[in-house]
C-alpha cells in the first residue's frame, strides 16, 4: 500500500512526513520531485509517472545521482538524510549511520528490496499542483494508495515563507496562487467537482493547526485512515518534537513548541500584510475554518483563537 502526502511549500509538511518516516512499517521518501524545475504545473505527466514507480518501490536508475553527492548539502544528501531507512547500517555500511555520513553510494537494488519489505510506501510531494493529476494512479488496480492533503492557514504559510524569502511582493504573489490551488484541491477532495468521485474514501484533509494543537489525536486518525498501528515509539517521538523550547527557531527543524509555532505568524506579520492575505485568500480560509481579523488588536490578542476547533468525533472523509 502507499500514501502520497500532498501539500504546499512551508505548510508543516516536514513534521507530517516524519510521522510516517518514524514508523517501522513505512518506507518514507522525502521530496522525490525536488529536481523538477519550472513550477508545480511543469512536466506533470512525468512527475506522475515517477510517483507511480516509486509507490511500487521501483526506483528508477536515473536516480543514481542520489548516490553521487554525499558530502555537500544538495538534493541527494538531503534526500538520504530525510529517509530513515537509507541511513541504517544495512544501507550505510561504510560510514556513520547515526549521522548518515560517509555512507557511500546507494545500492539501488538493495534500497528497493528494503522498500518492498515494508507494509507501506509514503511519499511527500509539494511540487504537484493538481490533485486530479493522480487519477490514473488511483485507478491502477496494481496500486492501493491514499492521499493525505495537508492544509495550513495562508497567513502562517506567508509568514514562514517570508522568513526565508524577504521579498514580500514575491511571497504575496506566490501565496495567491497557492490559495487558488488549495481551494481547487479541497473541492476535488471533497468530491464537489465533476469527475472527482474516484477520490471518495481515498482522500483525507488534515489541518496543520490540528497537528499542532492535538498531535497525538490527529496522528492516530491519520494512522487509522492509512491502516497503520499507533506505536509507543511514535508517541515518544511526537512528544519529543512538539515540546521544544520556543527559542529554537530553525525554519527547517521538526523540533519545536508546536502550539506556539502555529500562531507565531501573528507576531511576525503586520496588520497590512494580514489584511492583504485575507483579501486574496478569503475563500479558502472560509472553507477551511480560519477566522479573519479586522484590526491589529485582534491580530495580537492571542486569547482570541483564529482557528475553529476541530470536532474529533467527525470523520475526515
Amino acid at each position: 500500500t502507499g500514501v502520497i502526502l500532498l501539500t504546499n511549500y512551508r505548510s508543516g509538511s516536514t513534521f507530517l512526513g516524519q510521522l510516517f518516516n518514524q514508523h517501522p512499517d513505512v518506507f518514507y521518501q522525502f521530496e522525490p520531485l525536488y529536481p523538477f524545475t519550472g513550477g508545480c504545473g511543469y512536466q506533470t505527466s512525468v512527475k506522475v509517472a515517477l510517483l507511480k514507480r516509486l509507490l511500487k518501490c521501483d526506483i528508477p536508475h536515473a536516480t543514481d545521482t542520489l548516490s553521487k553527492v554525499t558530502f555537500k548539502y544538495s538534493f541527494c544528501s538531503n534526500y538520504r538524510k530525510k529517509t530513515k531507512e537509507l541511513c541504517t547500517r544495512h544501507l550505510c555500511p561504510f560510514g556513520r549511520p547515526d549521522r548518515c555520513y560517509g555512507c557511500g553510494p546507494l545500492h539501488l537494488p538493495r534500497v528497493m528490496n528494503v522498500c518492498r519489505a515494508k507494509k507501506m510506501s509514503a511519499i511527500k510531494v509539494i511540487r504537484l499542483c493538481d490533485i486530479r493529476a493522480l487519477k490514473p494512479l488511483l485507478e491502477d488496480p496494481a496500486l492501493n494508495f491514499k492521499i493525505i492533503h495537508l492544509v495550513r492557514d495562508p497567513r502562517g504559510i506567508a509568514s514562514s515563507r517570508l522568513k526565508i524569502n524577504k521579498d514580500w511582493n514575491k511571497v504575496s504573489y506566490e501565496l495567491n496562487q497557492t490559495c487558488d490551488r488549495l481551494l481547487s484541491n479541497i473541492a476535488a477532495g471533497d468530491s464537489n467537482t465533476l469527475g472527482t468521485k474516484w477520490l471518495r474514501g481515498r482522500y483525507m484533509k488534515v489541518k496543520y493547526e490540528d497537528l499542532s494543537l492535538e498531535p497525538i489525536r490527529t496522528t492516530k486518525q491519520i494512522y487509522n485512515f492509512t491502516g497503520l498501528k499507533f506505536l509507543p515509539s511514535v508517541e515518544r517521538w511526537i512528544n519529543a518534537n512538539t515540546r521544544a523550547s520556543k527559542s529554537k527557531r530553525d525554519p527547517y527543524s521538526t523540533s519545536r513548541d508546536s502550539a506556539y509555532t502555529m500562531e507565531a505568524w501573528r507576531n511576525f506579520l503586520t496588520i497590512e500584510q494580514v489584511l492583504s492575505i485575507q483579501k486574496d485568500c478569503w475563500q479558502v480560509m472560509n472553507k477551511t475554518g480560519y477566522k479573519t481579523v479586522v484590526i491589529e488588536a485582534e491580530l495580537t490578542n492571542l486569547n482570541v483563537k483564529l482557528v475553529r476547533p476541530r470536532d474529533f468525533k467527525k470523520s475526515y472523509l
